[in-house]
């Protein structure tokens, strides 16, 4: 899925973890993690040394699913509740968007729902 990483959407994520990966010419690469400010339970994935910040504006490769909510990646309050997830693979430049993360984050769960997996 293309998604346009549009400025008001992204800056309503706070950074929480970096993990480094080998890849197959033994490069080290970095994965963020970011979770999105209340009311919102929105995880994002950023791949293969992608800043979120730096992505503003720009289409990406992503895809959407749902998580468990582990707790280095969630704020406390929302451990092992249901999250939208979204991995960010690479930009897309030169790409159509077909959908936006503020539409996404329209759909998302929030903290005033149930505890649900």
């Amino acid at each position: 899925m293309l998604i346009l990483l549009d400025r008001v959407s992204t800056t309503r994520f706070v950074f929480r973890d970096i993990a480094f990966h080998s890849d197959k010419h033994n490069y080290y690469r970095a994965n963020y993690y970011y979770c999105a400010n209340p009311p919102l339970r929105v995880i994002i994935v950023c791949r293969n040394d992608l800043d979120l910040a730096k992505c503003a504006e720009q289409v990406a490769y992503a895809a959407i699913d749902n998580d468990a909510g582990w707790y280095d990646f969630v704020r406390p309050s929302n451990e092992g509740r249901r999250h939208t997830k979204i991995t960010i693979y690479r930009l897309a430049r030169g790409q159509q968007a077909t959908m936006s993360l503020s539409q996404i984050l329209a759909r998302a769960p929030t903290d005033d729902q149930g505890v649900e997996q």
